[in-house]
């Protein structure tokens, strides 16, 4: 079994930088698969994810590796070489709520995230998106733009963080024409694609996949 110690940007730390954090994760590792991840908060279990690989019944995961926290059994998917995880919610009595999706790209950056109910009916308001350009910022980890819709769906704003500009700073787009269009000539990216970031929905995720292959 390997540890892996992270903080809050899901950035890997030594387990000693990890107990000066008030915050952090810890995955554990089994065979070189992470099989459960712990969240705390002042050395309290706030939420536990157990990755489920194989055929397993969620009811026999929870009456073995439930602890009275929040817990999540976290599915993978994978769209060519983007990567769905999807989270099945529980609370801390072990009753389920609802769902959660993260969309990763090839390079393990997250594209997309959203929050469902139980009957798998998104909460806009919580869903956010982000585009990576490693041309354009000095840290290839930091996003270029970041989306956020409202709860009817629609776009609230994009965030534009072009040269390495800090949250406060940033830009602001709507979803106007002439803010559509000027957003495209600053990254240079298709239509196609800056429809799928103006729309709330995570996936389908082919305008992706056909941008980063050139087409």
């Amino acid at each position: 079994m390997k540890l892996i110690y992270k903080d809050l940007f899901d950035k890997v730390i030594t387990a000693e930088q990890a107990m000066k954090l008030d915050r952090y994760t810890v995955q554990y590792a089994y065979n070189g698969k992470i099989k459960i991840e712990e969240e705390l908060d002042k050395g309290k279990m706030q939420r536990l994810i157990y990755y489920r690989y194989d055929d397993e019944a969620h009811q026999t995961i929870l009456d073995r590796a439930h602890k009275g926290c929040f817990f999540a059994i976290r599915e993978t998917q994978y769209f060519g070489d983007y990567r769905l995880e999807k989270d099945f919610d529980y609370d801390s009595k072990g009753i389920f709520f609802g769902y959660s999706n993260a969309l990763y790209d090839p390079d393990n950056n997250l594209v997309g995230s959203e929050v469902l109910d139980k009957n798998e009916a998104p909460d806009y308001s919580c869903t956010q998106k982000y585009y990576f350009d490693k041309n354009m910022t000095t840290d290839p980890d930091e996003y270029l733009f970041r989306c956020e819709y409202n709860i009817g769906g629609g776009l609230n704003d994009i965030y534009y963080l072009a040269n390495d500009r800090c949250e406060q700073d940033a830009e602001y787009f709507s979803d106007s024409p002439a803010c559509v269009e000027k957003l495209m000539g600053r990254t240079g990216i298709s239509k196609a694609l800056m429809d799928y970031y103006i729309s709330p929905n995570v996936t389908p995720i082919e305008p992706l996949r056909k941008y980063r292959a050139g087409a």
